[in-house]
């Protein structure tokens, strides 16, 4: 895998949280770039990719898209269970229209309208009880374990919080570029936010919010941070400050 993978395409920046935990789901979604697959129209390309994210359906999208990262779907079974399986759950809700496809040498546009499965709420509640398993840790009430386990168990409760998922209208062009018979994405679509996160709900395209959110919590508690570090409490500031100013984020 590509190195704290940040998700650069969906202007998502580097998930910097100290020391409590590391929200490492993000880094699954790779960088996508073109594979080839059977011939068929632009068109009947479309409707494959569309309907493999509908399935979650790794090797059917590697037919289309391929990373240096295979099976990101797997990997983040493997890692985020309850993750992957709330995006599985919702990706069969996702809805879409092919309206048209313009053709012009080697290249296609296909305009998708889609509706797609929104996580906003989930990243909502992940900032809300991240902020509570915060508080639990500095207060001694609660006893972490490690990143992981305890990033697992903030997912689970935020997806059991939020409740239905919403639905969010999406224009998507799909740019394909023809390999002799054959149709596959531009790096101009692999790369376009709007489609990475259609792939997994929209999650993606909240990364700035679910940043400075998880930042601020922290920040939130400088006082007890402060008393437990021996730093000032004006340091401690000052320390998350500096993350969010080096992301390009405010509070």
């Amino acid at each position: 895998m590509e190195q704290n993978f940040s998700i650069r395409l969906t202007g998502l920046k580097r998930l910097l949280v100290s020391c409590v935990i590391t929200l490492a789901l993000l880094s699954v979604f790779p960088l996508f770039s073109v594979k080839t697959q059977a011939a068929q129209t632009p068109k009947q390309a479309a409707k494959k990719i569309m309907e493999a994210i509908k399935k979650t359906d790794e090797k059917k999208l590697g037919e289309f898209v391929n990373s240096s990262t295979d099976g990101y779907y797997s990997e983040l079974k493997t890692s985020y269970p309850d993750v992957y399986n709330y995006f599985k759950k919702n990706n069969k809700k996702l809805k879409y229209t092919i309206k048209s496809a313009k053709v012009k040498g080697d290249t296609a546009d296909v305009k998708v309208k889609v509706k797609v499965p929104d996580s906003e709420k989930f990243v909502d509640n992940i900032i809300k009880i991240y902020g509570e398993y915060c508080d639990g840790i500095l207060n001694g009430t609660i006893t972490g374990t490690d990143g992981m386990t305890d990033g697992n168990a903030i997912y689970k409760k935020a997806i059991a919080a939020s409740g239905k998922t919403n639905m969010k209208n999406v224009t998507l062009t799909l740019h394909l570029v023809r390999y002799g018979d054959k149709w596959t994405l531009s790096s101009q679509t692999s790369q376009d936010p709007k489609f990475i996160g259609i792939t997994c709900c929209n999650f993606t395209n909240y990364g700035d919010k679910l940043l400075t959110g998880l930042l601020g919590k922290m920040r939130g508690f400088s006082k007890q941070i402060s008393e437990q570090t021996g730093m000032s409490e004006a340091e401690v500031q000052a320390y998350f400050d500096q993350l969010l100013k080096q992301n390009n984020l405010s509070l």
